[in-house]
């Protein structure tokens, strides 16, 4: 335990031992980064050297849609999981709802005409149809080809996506089914936050379906802090804040920090034991000169460890 120099007298000195985060303001901070941890609480407390927190793991705040897909086809309800970054457990986010990929002529029918509109609601759940434009052969009135005029939504895909059942919407034409592929429509808020010692990539960032088999979606993601170490413990007299102390530094702003204080400073081993700096300005001709002592109270003082005995020796004299 050792005192330290303060403006005013009897202060008790702290240093950090954890810090959590209280508000993770904006989402930019990254593992790595390092935040200087000021003394802002009320009274007359003064910072002599500034703790300095590191970020050690990192979790997702959001995760918004970038690509729908590419491959295969989605399912809506299933869960997606990022792909990339180091982590002990993944982010996760859930598929809201999906619309129609790719439309393909599984079986051609009969009695369509160029311009009919069809959809596919088979056994399906959407708040908004998918809509094909036929095309004819030049010669006949089976379908040739299909135009997707809106792709749909879906929170329940068709039940066959293979040789599905078309529904005429402006025809007097039967006898069609279609292939269909899913991508995804939209995703639901972060299901599971994850915990990342290193970041995944945060624009366009891969993914992977548990229940589909579509390929090729990404997302946008934005991280915030989870875990803090104290790399240096800080030197505070007087009143620090130690429910939402804000810091500085880091890739990010505005962030606070819940610490975990003691009072004494230690020697970077061993925690010293609580004390009051005291403050004394020589004044006569003592003039500019500064005392700094640290009182420790203690709670026994019942011997001095000396272990040895020495014999008593008669006065010669």
């Amino acid at each position: 335990m050792y005192g330290v120099s303060d403006a005013e007298i009897n202060q008790l000195v702290y240093h950090v031992l954890a810090a959590s985060p209280f508000d993770t303001g904006d989402v930019d901070y990254i593992v790595g980064d390092f935040l200087l941890v000021a003394n802002t609480g009320t009274g007359d407390g003064n910072t002599h050297v500034e703790a300095n927190l590191e970020i050690l793991t990192v979790e997702a705040n959001t995760m918004a849609l970038n690509g729908r897909g590419t491959g295969g086809s989605y399912v809506a309800g299933d869960t997606l999981s990022l792909t990339n970054g180091i982590s002990s457990a993944v982010m996760t986010c859930n598929i809201d709802s999906t619309e129609v990929r790719t439309v393909a002529i599984n079986a051609n029918g009969t009695g369509y005409a160029n311009t009919d509109t069809i959809t596919v609601n088979q056994d399906a759940v959407m708040s908004t149809d998918a809509v094909f434009t036929v095309t004819t052969e030049v010669t006949g009135t089976e379908i040739a080809s299909l135009t997707r005029t809106t792709n749909g939504v879906f929170t329940t895909n068709p039940s066959l996506l293979t040789a599905a059942n078309v529904t005429v919407i402006s025809s007097s034409g039967s006898g069609a089914t279609v292939d269909l592929t899913m991508m995804v429509e939209s995703l639901s808020a972060v299901e599971a936050r994850g915990v990342y010692t290193v970041e995944p990539t945060l624009t366009a960032a891969t993914t992977a379906p548990i229940l589909g088999d579509g390929t090729g979606a990404t997302a946008d993601v934005t991280m915030r802090m989870l875990s803090l170490g104290v790399v240096v413990e800080g030197v505070y007299s007087g009143i620090v804040n130690s429910t939402a102390n804000p810091v500085t530094g880091g890739t990010g702003t505005g962030a606070e920090i819940v610490l975990t204080l003691s009072s004494g400073m230690s020697d970077g081993k061993v925690a010293g034991a609580p004390g009051w700096v005291i403050r004394t300005v020589g004044t006569g001709g003592r003039a500019g000169r500064v005392q700094a002592e640290c009182l420790v109270a203690i709670g026994d003082m019942g011997g001095d460890a000396e272990d040895v005995a020495f014999p008593e020796f008669p006065d010669e004299s």
